[in-house]
């Protein structure tokens, strides 16, 4: 299990790097504090934020979680990366 001081970390910058790209940025937000306070570790915070993009009909949100997703992603390559 991860700190949940790293997941904090982890999801900022990755919210940060999605930020200028996304249509609702408050929305956004808020979800990510839900998803933070359900979740231990890297894995089930990126596969929560999955389902819930495969799970909404609102395209646009879907596409915001689709960039934060990939923001997540190359945040969670820097940490491998770093460990490595």
């Amino acid at each position: 299990m991860e700190k949940r001081g790293e997941l904090y970390a982890l999801m900022q910058r990755a919210f940060e790097s999605a930020a200028p790209y996304l249509a609702d940025f408050n929305k956004v937000r808020e979800l990510i504090n839900r998803v933070l306070s359900n979740v231990n570790s890297i894995e089930e915070l990126y596969e929560e934020i999955r389902q819930l993009m495969l799970g909404t009909r609102d395209v646009e949100f879907r596409t915001d979680l689709r960039i934060l997703l990939n923001m997540l992603e190359k945040e969670i390559s820097r940490l491998v990366k770093e460990d490595g």
